[in-house]
């Protein structure tokens, strides 16, 4: 019995260890527990000390009119010219802030809060972390949304800024970037454009953490959110310019085309209205309308006039020589191809006006004298009016034999090839016709449901709704362009090349042409093309080339970094980041290298020269050698360049005129207020605000013809390139 006793105050092994487990699983969830609440317990603390700071900033904006300044503040800047500045919520915003009695911190590791204020001084952002996966829907409501990320901390961001626009004005340019937030996490590098190369912007809910963190426990690493397009300027010119509904539906469908497929089009239900609305700035729906009217009232300027003229209309998007040259990655890839010799002018009632070089014999009697037309395109040698009833009149270089043009109604758009034209009808099905020299023009798909078509100098690729292409020739030959989800067409005088949504390329050429083809990557965004050859811009800032074999290149540039590449005949120019230039060219030309310094804006092109426009207001402009010299341009304040086939125009800020030609001279404007500047391939007309037009040229054309220029106003177009 005693031993019994003895023996039943002992627990047995097996006992021990059931016991240790149910400790240990006790002691697990009570830490689990306690962690849950710590963490809870902080980002709640933290919630609560931002929403202090927003009801502050509030009142603070009420009594100021703006936003405090973040002191000693690191500027984030574009093209050297101030989009927001970032610091902390620190001591001196606390003593602006009256009705905040300490500064906050964060809980857990006593950071102080990133601020950011847009240079407009009217708008914010504010950001701290969560150390839970919940995020934050746009609305700044607490969400469980994105659980499924399950990360261990990410970016909490309250703000007023409307997470789309910046604006930056300089002395003469706005520029209207598309931003999606203000706030970075590396603060050593301050351009804007390196900053979202380097994947260094902080979103909500996403894991690049705000840069006040960087020295506490919480790791800032990046990756959590990328936003790296190749180009994020979606407008430039004057405030003032948006008031014209063709300016804001261009706007908005650039934006559109920056935000697509990256990750702000997921977080952002404003930018998925946007990304998901049909936009097309040649013809605008109400729905783009709307939306355009809406963005640009609530997130660039509130004053500007944004009436809704009408419920649908056309929206300019010509070809005369300075769009072709400067426009879409240069001249065969504009959807109209442009007038040689001629102008066609169209007033707001609808009538047209037309004037040409008198060495050529134009039919001038077939052109039309009613009005009701929306719109004037053009090819090499000839005129195509679209009627608002959806005929189509057409007229002549008499030296072309037209077989006139298509009858019967319902056309919606009009292109063009060198010598033939492609009209779209309200079924989206196509017709086309052709000058009766010794072409043999192959005729287009018979069904429908195509939505754009492209053309080189002798052929046409018509897009479907579907993405997949219809390719065919002026010569016998059609091409089976294989796959779909593409998204634009580029050209050369011999060859096309398929832009897809995934950024990967297809190219295809006129047979007897040998092509070395395109590259094998994909995130490709856009493509320039010379006579014989494309350069494809990457997102991550490197450029492909390939080309006519029959034409050798020279083809030596650094490999990445680049934000646009523009083109002339034989010669590539691409731009970097920090505005420097690298020139490339065929072997048949040798150039004379150009601009050597940095901060280019824009480079503008004709058929073998390029200017540059630096930030600065200046030009620099040079040629091919046997084709020109080096030319510095004369004075400052330059806003934008224009070209012909040997001559450029550049505009300055009050509207006037300096203008200069390849090895001839001619006149030009002294007078200013000048808004628009078009071309021939040997003249100019600039258009004033009250649609009054003059007209200059190159001594070697336009004898006797300055008799036809139009004396009266109110036209809103030349050639189908818009005044505005």
């Amino acid at each position: 019995m005693k031993k019994l006793m003895k023996r039943s105050f002992w627990f047995t092994l097996v006992e021990l260890i059931v016991v240790i487990t149910i400790l240990a699983i006790l002691w697990t969830i009570a830490f689990i527990s306690l962690q849950w609440y710590s963490k809870n317990a902080r980002d709640s603390a933290r919630i609560s000390d931002i929403e202090n700071i927003v009801t502050s900033f509030t009142l603070y904006e009420v009594q100021r009119w703006s936003f405090p300044v973040p002191s000693d503040g690191v500027e984030i800047t574009y093209l050297g010219w101030s989009v927001w500045t970032q610091w902390t919520i620190w001591e001196s915003v606390i003593t602006n802030l009256s009705q905040m009695s300490k500064k906050p911190i964060d809980p857990f590791s006593s950071s102080e809060y990133t601020y950011s204020r847009l240079n407009s001084k009217k708008e914010y952002q504010i950001a701290a972390v969560l150390e839970w996966w919940l995020a934050f829907e746009s609305n700044n409501t607490f969400s469980s949304a994105h659980a499924a990320w399950n990360l261990a901390w990410t970016a909490y961001v309250k703000w007023n800024y409307n997470g789309m626009l910046a604006k930056v004005n300089t002395w003469w340019i706005l520029y209207t970037l598309a931003v999606p937030t203000l706030i970075s996490w590396d603060i050593t590098v301050t351009s804007l454009t390196a900053l979202q190369a380097a994947n260094k912007l902080v979103y909500k809910g996403a894991a690049n953490l705000p840069a006040s963190y960087e020295s506490s426990n919480f790791k800032v690493d990046g990756g959590g959110f990328v936003f790296n397009p190749s180009d994020i300027v979606v407008y430039t010119w004057s405030m003032g310019t948006l008031s014209d509904i063709t300016n804001r539906v261009q706007l908005v469908e650039a934006l559109k085309n920056v935000y697509i497929d990256t990750d702000a089009s997921d977080l952002s239900p404003d930018i998925q209205t946007l990304t998901s609305t049909a936009i097309n700035s040649e013809y605008a729906t109400s729905e783009a309308e709307l939306l355009a009217s809406n963005i640009i009232k609530n997130s660039i300027n509130p004053s500007i006039d944004v009436t809704i003229v009408s419920e649908t209309k056309f929206l300019c998007n010509g070809a005369d020589h300075s769009t072709a040259y400067n426009a879409n990655g240069w001249f065969f890839n504009v959807s109209n191809f442009p007038n040689t010799q001629a102008f066609a002018a169209l007033k707001n009632d609808g009538s047209i006006s037309v004037w040409w070089d008198d060495s050529y014999g134009w039919s001038w009697a077939l052109a039309p004298s009613d009005n009701w037309y929306i719109k004037v395109t053009s090819n090499e040698t000839a005129f195509a009016a679209l009627k608002g009833d959806g005929t189509i009149t057409v007229w002549w270089n008499a030296t072309n034999g037209w077989s006139g043009g298509p009858s019967g109604g319902w056309f919606v758009d009009v292109f063009s090839s060198s010598a033939a034209f492609a009209a779209l009808k309200d079924d989206w099905s196509i017709q086309v016709w052709w000058d009766a020299g010794p072409w043999v023009q192959e005729v287009a798909l018979s069904d429908t449901e195509y939505t754009k078509i492209y053309s080189s100098n002798y052929s046409f690729a018509a897009l479907k709704e579907d993405g997949t292409i219809y390719a065919w020739w002026s010569y016998p030959g059609i091409w089976d362009v294989p796959g779909v989800s593409y998204l634009s067409v580029s050209a050369t005088t011999s060859a096309f090349a398929g832009l897809k949504s995934d950024g990967s390329i297809y190219s295809w050429g006129l047979s007897g042409h040998w092509w070395s083809w395109a590259p094998a990557a994909t995130w490709y965004t856009s493509i320039s093309a010379t006579e014989r050859a494309f350069a494809a811009l990457n997102s991550d800032g490197s450029i492909f080339v390939w080309w006519d074999d029959s034409y050798w290149w020279t083809w030596a540039i650094d490999p990445s970094w680049y934000t646009n590449v523009y083109a002339n005949f034989r010669a590539f120019a691409a731009t970097k980041t920090d505005g420097s230039i690298t020139v490339w060219w065929s072997s048949s030309n040798w150039w004379s290298l150009g601009f050597s310094g940095t901060w280019t804006i824009k480079i503008a092109s004709n058929r073998y020269a390029f200017a540059a426009l630096n930030s600065n207001g200046t030009i620099y402009s040079w040629w091919a050698w046997g084709n020109g010299w080096i030319w510095s341009v004369t004075g400052t304040w330059y806003v934008d360049i224009y070209s012909s086939d040997n001559g450029f125009a550049a505009m300055k800020s009050d509207g006037s005129i300096y203008s200069w030609w390849w090895s001839s001279s001619s006149w030009y404007p002294v007078d200013s207020w000048y808004t628009k500047i078009f071309s021939t391939a040997w003249a100019f007309a600039a258009m004033k605000s009250d649609g009054s037009i003059t007209a200059w040229w190159s001594s070697w054309y336009w004898g006797t013809w300055a008799e036809w220029i139009p004396i009266d106003d109110w036209y809103v177009s030349i050639n189908w390139v818009c005044l505005n």
